[in-house]
């Protein structure tokens, strides 16, 4: 399929969408089938006229994918043979290929189209790409001449007693009726018969005769072995032919008791097969048109035993022989001929025959199940789908069935494709009443499902039965509507599920019912190819072939060979095996005895072969084969020459050629190929016994004095031995080019053509020096290597062979090893950095080859910092440095290089350095402080990087200058205690180093105090666990009275009721209300809320009882807030402090 067409199938494909199907012919590569998914036509063309016609519709969708189905213009190529409307108002048009205006036979296409015109299927064969010479060589008197000889011979009957229809031009196609190989050819078509003067069986030959040779392709007899009723009783006399019934002794309407039996049954049998047809189908006779049933009872043929014990349809009514119209099913059978005649129109041969077959078995089983009539088998169920039981065939005189339906292997008949009973031969018109069996096991199925069947299944399918009235239905459907004339089992795998598809809807038929239809043709294998009755030859069993000669017939002047008869044998392009040309003999219709030979001998090596290829028909009849084909051979020069039929050791003679009386073929009884061989196939001759000898072999062909047919194709000869088989080595690599000290893996892989996997070694090669040697694995080795140098290397792999396979080298691969290209990149660890703060530089290596090692040297503007770095395992190298001046550094890194890497240089960072900022912080060591009393102030000097600042720190009163302290440790102190009282605004301000700016601190506002203060409030705020808490607070209050501070007032905690009075002694303190005690957050791990110390008046009078506490230091403040006194403790001791009269336990 070109490019073209395989877009138009993807764009038709697409169309249908998921849910539709597509077919193509086995053998001519085109559409064959086309079916949407119910419910979803085609989308109606856009150019398509609103009231178009079914065949302008069709004609349409043709020109848009006709080529698809094999037209090149349906405009020329198509004539409407009839259109038809179905139950769903679908119209169907049924169409005959014609090229310039002669029909192709069994080129029949029938397309689909829904109320709308939109296209729902199409199915049928073109025989594309037709280039012929319509104007005929033969006369249709020459053709007729050819026919009758062939006829005559094959019934041994005078041609001069022979009759002929008037002939035809056709074009034939083996492809698209035999289901084979073939190339079209222009025939003359035509019916023998008997013009019914001499006693002969029953005939009417089809018959094809090649319009140019004379040649006869194809012929079989239509002889189809059956409400207005005629019967005829011939009585058994015998006649010499067939006469049709004008003197009737039963008509419609007449005294049916009055006739003896064969007579009733066949008037009887015969109105059984018209109602089936009209209560069913609404159709009227077989034609549809009320056409008469006429039957002859009690017929024989003269020369033959009577009674005659068949029944036949000859095209125009029913002839049974006595006792053979008493078989309901064989009546229905035989009439259902006519009904395909009138509809289908199936060709009785090949495929298309069996189905023909088929189809009168299905609808003369369907009548015999329901017409109500019992013969003398009885109604035994288990005579359902049993053809013909009541014939007179067997155990009295009854019991005569011929085959089943339920179980066709039973009568040596297949039930699906790959059935060991399939026929491929030629006999019974290619085998239509034995593969009928196939499409009778499919409708067996569709109507009793397969419950009947061993564990219900049959062939992987569990079948639900929709019986007989569904099944007639959809076989009806099938006959009318989708069935072309060449049909094949291929198409009935599609056209009978499409046939239910389109009867969804009607007649009870379900979207379910027609997916059992399918799991019908699907269980019987409609869809697989046959199983052929020949395969290839194989060249070598073991091995592979080492030609002597070879002449694939592609040179016509190769001079290769020689003929005796230059009108017999010559080269021919109509059917080639391969390539374009084949060599070609005719099967000529005079006595002939012709040969084509090897020019040249060859002398036979041990162990040679012969093989070619073949296709061949040659004249034949049944039982007879009169022309043939045989190989021989001379081991003079040519001067004799023997029969090599017992050297062939595969795919030898077929039969022998005939004797008969008056043959005047020469070589009558010699094994030779003959009949015919469907499609081409390979023959092999085993040439042992003729080794060291000079031979030539021709081919020759022997023939009669009439009927000419196809004749022998022959191509692709060699003679040749058959050695171990060769191998291809390939070779590829991981990476090419690869860098150096960088691994780089070669992997061989071994291809075998003898089918055996290699085993053995691969040598692993640079140039001549051998690398190493590793063993296959599944046909494959690797090697893996980082050391090759740098430059490059012709690298090969050499396969050792093992005992089934021949050594092969390797490609050359050319390895290319480079020096790595690195990348070098600076970083900076801080950017820009303070003068004196450390620095780090970061040179990262990076390589595509192998991990780079070497050294890094970092330089400020050219100039080098330090000496020369080493790179680590990771590729980095660093520099650290606190020296940079305040400036803007030009900062790179160079690496450089080693063994497998290229130097590289890192682009530039401008490294800024900036002196620092400070932060100057000023505390005072108490603030308020009483005048004469020590003050110390602490200038503390930070920069952000953590460094310590050196230089000056002057401290300020206001603008004075109190003093200048040199830092140390970056803090300077100055104690002073000659501030006078009052509040003083003091400063700290830092001069500056070479690294840190100056700066100013926070100012601290320091109290001085003056003496004789009142009113002051001491407050106990914790406790050392001793209870100086109160002391304390007692002894604060007697230093201030030591200092003349009156009205010192120490605070109790408020929870104690009245006033504690010391005595006055020591300056008449008075404590009062107030003194609160209270737990430092986390310290001496107490665990309980606030502990205060109780205090209160006891029993005696004056005096404190001091209660168990857990309690640390003491904090005495003063007014607003400052604190001036830190008695605090250290002990963690826990007391019991009694009732004391003391009054100054301190």
């Amino acid at each position: 399929m070109n490019a073209a067409n395989k877009n138009l199938l993807n764009q038709l494909q697409n169309a249908i969408g998921s849910g539709g199907t597509i077919s193509c012919h086995d053998y001519t590569g085109k559409v064959r089938f086309l079916s949407t998914e119910p419910g979803k036509p085609l989308t109606r063309a856009a150019n398509l006229a609103s009231k178009a016609s079914p065949e302008e519709a069709t004609r349409n969708f043709l020109t848009s994918y006709g080529s698809l189905f094999g037209l090149a213009d349906q405009s020329k190529e198509l004539k409407v043979m009839r259109e038809m409307t179905g139950d769903q108002s679908n119209n169907y048009v049924r169409y005959q290929q014609v090229y310039q205006g002669v029909p192709v036979i069994a080129g029949e296409i029938i397309i689909q189209v829904d109320p709308n015109q939109q296209v729902v299927s199409a199915g049928g064969e073109m025989s594309p790409d037709l280039s012929l010479n319509v104007t005929p060589k033969l006369t249709a008197d020459q053709a007729r001449s050819q026919a009758f000889a062939k006829v005559a011979r094959n019934y041994q009957v005078d041609p001069a007693h022979l009759t002929a229809s008037t002939p035809e031009l056709a074009i034939y196609d083996p492809r698209l009726l035999a289901d084979t190989e073939g190339f079209s050819e222009l025939v003359w078509k035509m019916t023998v018969e008997s013009d019914g003067t001499i006693p002969t069986e029953p005939f009417q030959e089809f018959v094809l005769v090649d319009a140019n040779s004379g040649a006869i392709p194809l012929n079989f007899n239509q002889i189809q072995d059956a409400k207005n009723r005629w019967v005829c009783n011939n009585n058994n006399v015998p006649v010499v032919s067939e006469s049709d019934c004008t003197s009737p002794v039963l008509v419609e309407g007449g005294n049916v008791n009055a006739q003896i039996a064969d007579v009733k049954l066949a008037y009887n049998y015969a109105g059984a097969t018209y109602d089936f047809y009209k209560n069913n189908f609404n159709r009227d006779s077989l034609n549809g048109a009320g056409m008469t049933l006429k039957s002859t009872v009690n017929f024989c043929y003269s020369g033959y035993t009577c009674p005659y014990q068949n029944a036949f349809w000859n095209g125009t009514q029913m002839y049974y022989g006595q006792g053979f119209a008493v078989a309901d099913d064989v009546v229905g059978h035989e009439l259902t001929h006519g009904f395909t005649q009138y509809t289908s129109g199936l060709y009785y041969s090949f495929d298309s025959g069996a189905i023909n077959e088929s189809l009168s078995d299905i609808f003369g089983e369907f009548i015999d199940q329901t017409d109500g009539v019992d013969g003398c088998a009885g109604s035994s169920v288990s005579l359902n789908w049993l053809l013909g039981e009541d014939l007179p065939l067997g155990a009295g005189n009854c019991n005569g069935q011929i085959r089943s339906m339920k179980n066709p292997p039973a009568f040596s008949n297949p039930d699906k494709t790959s059935s060991p009973y399939y026929y491929t031969g030629y006999s019974d018109h290619a085998g239509v009443h034995t593969n009928s069996g196939i499409g009778n096991k499919a409708a067996y199925l569709i109507a009793a499902g397969t419950s009947g069947e061993t564990g219900g299944t049959f062939n992987g399918q569990t079948i639900t039965a929709l019986g007989i009235p569904k099944a007639a239905q959809i076989y009806y459907e099938l006959e009318t509507h989708v069935l072309t004339s060449g049909a094949n089992y291929r198409d009935l795998y599609n056209y009978l599920p499409r046939a239910c598809t389109n009867l969804i809807g009607t007649h009870g038929i379900t979207s379910t019912d027609c997916q059992q239809v399918t799991k019908a043709v699907t269980a019987t294998e409609m869809n697989m190819n046959p199983p052929g009755s020949r395969t290839d030859a194989p060249i070598c069993t073991a091995g592979q072939p080492n030609n002597v000669f070879f002449d694939n017939m592609e040179n016509t002047s190769s001079g290769n060979w020689l003929t005796t008869n230059n009108s017999l044998w010559l080269y021919s392009t109509d059917k080639p095996s391969s390539g374009t040309k084949s060599l070609y003999g005719y099967d000529y219709y005079g006595t002939s005895d012709s040969n084509i030979y090897m020019t040249n001998s060859v002398i036979l090596p041990a162990n040679a072969y012969l093989n070619f290829r073949q296709y061949f028909q040659f004249d034949y009849g049944v039982g007879y084969n009169y022309d043939g084909g045989m190989v021989e051979y001379s081991t003079n020069g040519g001067s004799t020459w023997n029969d090599a039929g017992s050297l062939f050791d595969y795919n030898g003679y077929n039969g022998a050629i005939s004797y008969y009386t008056g043959t005047t073929n020469t070589q009558y009884g010699r094994n030779a190929f003959v009949n015919l061989s469907r499609n081409y196939y390979s023959s092999r001759l085993n040439l042992s016994s003729l080794v060291g000898n000079s031979v030539k072999f021709r081919f020759r062909i022997a023939t009669d004095s009439s009927v000419s047919d196809v004749g022998w194709f022959i191509d692709d000869v060699r003679i040749y031995t058959c050695g171990l088989p060769p191998t291809t080595t390939s070779l590829t690599s991981s990476a090419n080019p690869a860098y150096l000290g960088k691994p780089v893996t070669f992997n061989a892989i071994v291809t075998p053509t003898g089918g055996t996997t290699p085993t053995g070694t691969i040598t692993f090669k640079d140039g001549a020096s051998t690398l190493t040697t590793v063993s296959l694995s599944g046909g494959k080795a690797s090697y893996t290597t980082s050391s090759l140098s740098s430059g490059s290397h012709s690298i090969t792999a050499v396969y050792s062979g093992d005992g089934n396979n021949l050594t092969s080298t390797s490609n050359t691969v050319t390895q290319v090893i480079n020096m790595a290209n690195t990348t070098t990149t600076l970083l900076s660890s801080i950017n820009p950095s303070y003068a004196g703060q450390s620095v780090t530089f970061t040179a990262v290596v990076v390589s595509p080859g192998a991990a780079p090692t070497g050294t890094v040297t970092f330089y400020d503007n050219s100039i080098p910092l330090g000496s020369a770095v080493s790179l680590g395992a990771n590729g980095r190298a660093t520099y650290t440095t606190s020296s940079l001046s305040i400036a803007t550094h030009p900062i790179t890194a160079s690496y450089s290089g080693d063994v497998n890497n290229n130097s590289s240089s890192s682009g530039m960072v401008s490294q800024q350095v900036i002196i620092a900022p400070t932060t100057v912080t000023l505390v005072t060591s108490a603030s308020p402080v009483f005048n004469g009393e020590s003050v110390t102030f602490k200038a503390i000097v930070t920069n952000p990087w953590g460094g310590t600042p050196t230089g000056n720190v002057t401290f300020k009163d206001g603008v004075n200058t109190l003093n200048t302290v040199a830092l140390s440790g970056g803090i300077a102190t100055y104690t002073t205690s000659a501030l006078s009282t009052t509040n003083h605004t003091i400063t700290a301000s830092y001069s500056g180093d070479s690294n840190n700016s100056p700066g100013d601190s926070n100012t601290v506002n320091q109290q001085i105090l003056a003496t004789g203060c009142t009113n002051l409030t001491v407050t106990t705020t914790s406790d050392d666990n001793s209870c100086n808490s109160l002391r304390e607070a007692i002894a604060v209050a007697h230093y201030n009275s030591a200092h003349s501070i009156t009205g010192t007032t120490v605070e109790i905690s408020s929870s104690v009721g009245g006033v504690v009075k010391l005595d006055g002694a020591n300056g008449g303190v008075t404590l009062g209300l107030g003194i609160t005690l209270q737990r430092q957050d986390g310290g001496c791990g107490l665990s309980g809320p606030d502990t205060y110390i109780q205090a209160g008046l006891n029993s005696t009078g004056d005096g404190i009882t001091l209660n168990k506490a857990s309690l640390i230091g003491i904090w005495v403040s003063g007014f607003n807030g400052r604190q001036i006194v830190n008695y605090g403790g250290t002990g963690k001791n826990t007391l019991n402090c009694v009732k004391s009269t003391r009054t100054n336990p301190a």
